[in-house]
C-alpha cells in the first residue's frame, strides 16, 4: 500500500507522514521532494528556475524509487505538495504502477495557518521556496487531489488519528483518480511495459502461438525437395 499525503506547503505533510509511518507496521517515509532538490542543484544550468514537478525525469525517478522501496517495505507514506490536477494525475499514475493500492489524502489549512507554519521552519531555503509558492494551491479542498483532512486548530497526532481511521475504513471515495492503472492481481493481461519492449513482444508471441511438439520417437516430416530444372 502507498499512502499519498498531499496538501499545500506548510500544512504539515512531513510531520503527519512521519507520525503515520510509525503507526503503520512495516511502513517507511518516501519523500520525492529530495529528488527534486537534487535535480535542481545538478541541473540548474539546463533547467534554470523551472519547477522540478514539471520535469518528466523527476516523475519517472519518483515512480521508480517507489517501486524499489515497495519491494522491501509493506507500506510507503509519501508526503508531496501536488496542487495541480495534471501533476497529481501524472505522479499518482506512476505510484499506482508501483502499487495498485494507492490511498490519497489532501491536508487543508487556512492561509494564515500555512504562513505561520512556514515561517517557523528552520530551513531558510525551504522557507523562502514555500512562501513563494504559498498562493499556488487551491483555496478549497479538491476531491480530485485526495480526501480532504482539515488541520486547522488540530495537533499532528489528531490528524494522524483521522488518517488511520480513514485507512481502516477502506479506500475512501475520491482517494484515487482516473489514470493509468496497473493490471489487477490475477489478471492475464500483460503490463504496458511488457507489451512495448522487444523481448516482451517475443515472449507474448510465443505464448499466443506456441510451437507444436511432436511425440517422442517420431521423426520429423520433411517435404520432398524439389529439383531445379537444369539450364538448356
Amino acid at each position: 500500500m502507498i499512502v499519498l499525503v498531499n496538501g499545500p506547503f506548510g500544512v504539515g505533510k512531513s510531520t503527519a507522514a512521519r507520525l503515520l509511518a510509525r503507526r503503520l507496521p512495516g511502513a517507511a517515509v518516501y519523500d520525492p521532494e529530495v529528488i527534486g532538490f537534487v535535480l535542481r542543484r545538478i541541473g540548474r544550468p539546463l533547467i534554470g528556475e523551472t519547477d522540478y514537478q514539471d520535469l518528466v525525469l523527476w516523475r519517472r525517478l519518483t515512480a521508480w524509487g517507489a517501486w524499489l522501496l515497495r519491494r522491501n517495505r509493506r507500506t510507503l507514506v509519501v508526503p508531496m505538495a501536488l496542487v495541480r490536477r495534471d501533476r497529481f494525475a501524472a505522479v499518482a499514475g506512476g505510484l499506482r504502477r508501483a502499487d495498485p493500492d494507492l490511498r490519497c489524502f489532501y491536508l487543508t489549512a487556512g492561509e494564515e495557518t500555512l504562513r505561520r507554519r512556514i515561517i517557523a521552519s528552520p530551513d531558510e531555503a525551504a522557507r523562502r521556496w514555500r512562501l513563494e509558492h504559498l498562493l499556488g494551491g487551491p483555496a478549497a479542498a479538491d476531491l480530485a487531489l485526495g480526501v480532504a483532512v482539515p488541520t486547522d486548530g488540530r495537533a499532528p497526532g489528531e490528524v494522524v488519528e483521522t488518517l488511520l481511521a480513514l485507512l481502516a475504513a477502506g479506500t475512501p471515495p475520491g482517494s484515487t483518480v482516473a489514470g493509468p492503472r496497473a493490471a489487477p492481481t490475477g489478471s492475464r493481461r500483460p503490463s504496458a511495459d511488457l507489451r512495448q519492449s522487444t523481448s516482451g513482444r517475443r515472449w507474448l508471441r510465443a505464448r499466443r502461438c506456441p510451437r507444436r511438439r511432436r511425440p517422442a520417437g517420431t521423426a520429423a516430416r520433411t517435404a520432398p525437395r524439389r529439383r531445379r530444372p537444369s539450364p538448356p
